[in-house]
């Protein structure tokens, strides 16, 4: 019994490693525009995609920061999806139409100062 156990542990152990194996985790920062807390949490939220393990962005810096599995969702699908919801993300333009229905303080391109 005990070198069956042996036998199905050797097996086993060689399927579980392969597949971590394919598990790439990547750590990013895209530079994303927003102004508040309410912005805050909408690009958080369109960042947190299946596959995603971390998404947080600073106001104050304007980057978000991001883990994520590679084998599970990209960069692209990332950055598209923040874009659908109305933030500029590096050199993608934010929807414009998302963005147009954004509250007067999470318009970043008007310049207003934010108190959220």
């Amino acid at each position: 019994m005990k070198n069956i156990i042996i036998v199905l542990v050797l097996l086993i152990s060689p399927i579980a490693l392969s597949s971590q194996k394919n598990q790439v985790i990547v750590k990013g920062t895209l530079g994303v525009k927003g102004n508040c807390n309410h912005c805050k949490m909408r690009i958080e939220n369109a960042a947190s995609l299946p596959g995603v393990k971390f998404a947080e962005w600073d106001k104050e810096s304007h980057r978000l920061e991001v883990v994520y599995k590679s084998t599970k969702v990209s960069k692209e699908e990332i950055e598209k999806s923040i874009s659908s919801v109305g933030h500029k993300v590096g050199d993608i333009p934010a929807d414009s139409s998302a963005y147009d229905a954004l509250p007067t303080c999470c318009q970043y391109k008007l310049g207003v100062s934010c108190g959220h």
